[in-house]
């Protein structure tokens, strides 16, 4: 609730996004508690957006963190939390663990999607497997 206004799940995601882009995650994480206390639950839209961000800027402890926390929550990842981890993993160079992490996507339901699949190739190619 900032300056007495609710503010809706689309809203959150939306700050939640901005706040990561601006490499501003501890604010994002805040935000996320913000909206627990406000009775707004995050969703998998939210948590993508902060895994994202946390990859995007090098905190992969700090993605694993939200990637546990979003599981105990109950919240499904999707296609877009496993993309961003998948692509932390292929520019950390470590492909077993990628692989392994779409096996997972595909075991609990998450269907893959073409940028899915550009972030292995890309990987397969720029390690000439």
């Amino acid at each position: 609730k900032r300056m007495g206004i609710a503010l809706s799940l689309g809203t959150y995601n939306a700050l939640v996004r901005g706040l990561c882009e601006r490499n501003d995650t501890v604010s994002a994480r805040a935000t996320l508690e913000e909206m627990r206390r406000c009775g707004v639950a995050p969703d998998s839209v939210t948590y993508a957006a902060l895994v994202k961000g946390l990859c995007d800027w090098g905190d992969a402890d700090g993605a694993r963190s939200v990637w546990n926390e979003m599981i105990e929550a109950g919240v499904t990842p999707n296609t877009a939390a496993y993309n961003s981890l998948l692509q932390h993993l292929c520019g950390k160079g470590e492909a077993e663990r990628s692989w392994s992490l779409l096996d997972e996507m595909k075991s609990v339901g998450v269907p893959p999607n073409v940028t899915t699949y550009t972030i292995l190739v890309k990987h397969l190619r720029d390690q000439g497997d």
